[in-house]
């Protein structure tokens, strides 16, 4: 076992490209869960509301309209905020991982604890928002760590290999 200081300058640019399309991977994974999907259940939600003061004959229509368009602004900021924020905490992890070896499964077997201590020392009555806080940055990391395992069989499945020669050509070149 290797114990590897990180250096930028050994880094290649394939280690580099790697890096950033697993961390594309994981924040697409996280926006599509915790952006995309919310805002399209909103945007049927809204939807359903219109129908209901249509079929109702409610001109003025639902008067909470506002309430929810804020809460969905404030929550599509939150969920922005919240891949940012995971990024840059993956970002750590990784690095991290360049000094102390240690496996994929880590972070999210300790996640959960951290979390839960942290909640309780500050405000015992929020202990559930663990699983809140939490969720996110398991599907980031799970995504992050299963592209990242993906292209690195990639790389090293379709990676320039030199040819070996045959017998024969061997013989005749005096190889």
């Amino acid at each position: 076992m290797s114990n590897t200081c990180y250096d930028p300058k050994a880094m290649k640019w394939s280690d580099i490209a790697q890096f950033i399309v697993a961390h594309l991977v994981a924040l697409c994974v996280c926006g599509v869960l915790f952006v995309v999907v919310p805002l399209v259940l909103f945007v049927l939600l809204i939807l359903l509301f219109l129908l209901l003061a249509l079929i109702s004959n409610d001109p003025g229509g639902p008067l909470f309209f506002p309430g929810l368009i804020g809460f969905g602004l404030v929550y599509l900021v939150c969920s922005i905020l919240t891949c940012l924020t995971l990024f840059g905490i993956s970002i750590g992890l990784q690095a991290l991982r360049r000094w102390v070896r240690f496996s994929w499964w880590v972070p999210v077997a300790l996640v959960f604890p951290v979390i839960f201590t942290v909640l309780i020392v500050l405000h015992p009555e929020f202990f559930w928002v663990t699983f809140v806080l939490a969720l996110p940055f398991c599907v980031y990391w799970l995504a992050l760590s299963g592209s990242d395992r993906i292209l690195t069989w990639a790389r090293r499945k379709f990676r320039k290999r030199p040819e070996k020669q045959s017998a024969r050509a061997q013989q005749i070149t005096g190889a």
